[in-house]
């Protein structure tokens, strides 16, 4: 074959240009997507770059924040700081100095005041953390019109506000193949860091919260929002006599299904000062599903003498779910639920509830023919019919509320705030 000293070089540079091409594009542009009470300060620095802080306290209620791109998920943990890396560049200079609409329409922010500047952090607070790129521009993901005011059931005019933002990240010096989540502890400057989550960029990351769907409000109040943005303001410093830190913004008041402003929702608003509810949700925390799963573990396995039991009688065998159950432990290693667990999970209690179900049954049979049984002695039967219920109660009550809390729910269309010194 002869050599074409050419064409050799030419296919050498397509193959060359090709390899760059497809380098090039497995870096993209990317959105992030925040939903939930987000409260931002486009002030702060990170060893002197620009950068944005979101933090959001916890409201009972809801489930999240989620951070994913559709590749797998993860859940972050309260009072912990966060950063999010576009392939491993944490806190990196992206060339913009604060949060710019850009050509989008004006950001609808709610503009207000903080007690405590960051990078000073309540370690007392109940809240997420999240040190971001300084986007490129941003835009609000849909207006809610709300009327606020200093006193609860006075309210001033409406005023339409961000229930979410949305980062836009498109320079070429700012995009990237993959996301990556580092865990900074509660620190915020982010001395030392681990990676604990990584994203491929598919064009759009979410960093957003759900709230549980309430049946009984028929009206269409909206309660959740209305507690989110109490949250959100005894966050900020407000409250216990500090009203005047953000006293034009206190209370918020929401127009219910027929998009009319209904005094007859104020009887039920957690806001409401001479509602008792609101005491015992506000001090409420996320139930531990790890830890609960845990729990049920160890039942489960006091019935087998410290292993995961094996029942067996004239019918059937059964492990109750132990086994199932215990996989599940050992693969969240402590660590809070991914979404995307939490059916699986859901079916391993239900089946589990189920198996109990059908092996108590049988026991109480055995009890019944059991004869010259001692009277106050349990048999070794009762004992473990005892543990079984326990466990399927615990059970029970995870899969009822805390898996459906979870699972169920729409997106937190509350106001998000921009924190202005």
């Amino acid at each position: 074959m002869k050599w074409n000293r050419p064409l050799a070089l030419s296919m050498f540079a397509i193959a060359l240009f090709a390899l760059c091409a497809s380098d090039a594009m497995s870096q993209a542009a990317l959105d992030i997507i925040m939903d939930g009470p987000w409260i931002y300060y486009d002030q702060a620095t990170l060893n002197g770059v620009p950068v944005l802080v979101a933090m959001a306290p916890y409201v009972y209620g809801h489930t999240g924040p989620v951070f994913t791109t559709g590749y797998g998920d993860f859940t972050p943990n309260l009072k912990t700081v966060y950063c999010v890396a576009f392939d491993t560049k944490c806190a990196f200079n992206t060339g913009n100095q604060s949060l710019q609409n850009s050509v989008y329409a004006a950001l609808a922010l709610l503009p207000v005041k903080v007690k405590t500047l960051w990078p000073t952090i309540d370690p007392n607070a109940n809240a997420y953390y999240f040190i971001l790129p300084m986007p490129d521009s941003a835009s609000n993901d849909g207006q809610e019109s709300m009327e606020f005011g200093q006193t609860f059931g006075s309210y001033n005019s409406a005023k339409a506000v961000a229930i979410g933002l949305v980062l836009h990240y498109t320079k070429a010096t700012n995009v990237a193949s993959e996301i990556e989540l580092y865990d900074c502890n509660l620190d915020a400057k982010c001395t030392t860091k681990k990676s604990v989550a990584s994203q491929i960029n598919y064009g759009t990351l979410r960093l957003g919260f759900t709230n549980v769907e309430d049946p009984s409000d028929t009206l269409g109040c909206d309660h959740h929002i209305r507690f989110g943005h109490h949250k959100m303001m005894e966050f900020l410093g407000s409250g216990n006599g500090l009203t005047d830190l953000n006293n034009t913004y206190y209370y918020v008041d929401l127009r219910d299904k027929n998009g009319v402003y209904n005094p007859n929702c104020y009887a039920d608003d957690p806001q409401n000062p001479a509602n008792q509810a609101f005491s015992v949700h506000g001090d409420q925390r996320p139930v531990d599903v790890t830890k609960e799963l845990g729990n049920i573990v160890l039942d489960l396995e006091r019935i087998g003498d410290g292993g995961c039991p094996r029942i067996q009688n004239d019918r059937s065998e059964s492990g109750l779910g132990c086994e199932t159950l215990k996989k599940l432990v050992e693969t969240l290693k402590g660590q809070t639920p991914k979404p995307s667990q939490y059916g699986e999970i859901e079916r391993a209690l239900r089946a589990s509830i189920a198996d109990i179900s059908l092996v108590t049954l049988e026991q109480l049979e055995t009890e019944r023919k059991e004869k010259h049984k001692p009277l106050n002695e349990k048999s070794s039967a009762e004992n473990q019919l005892e543990t079984m219920r326990d466990a399927q109660s615990k059970e029970m009550k995870l899969d009822d509320i805390v898996i459906y809390d979870s699972t169920s729910g729409k997106d937190c269309r509350v106001g998000q705030m921009l924190i202005r010194p």
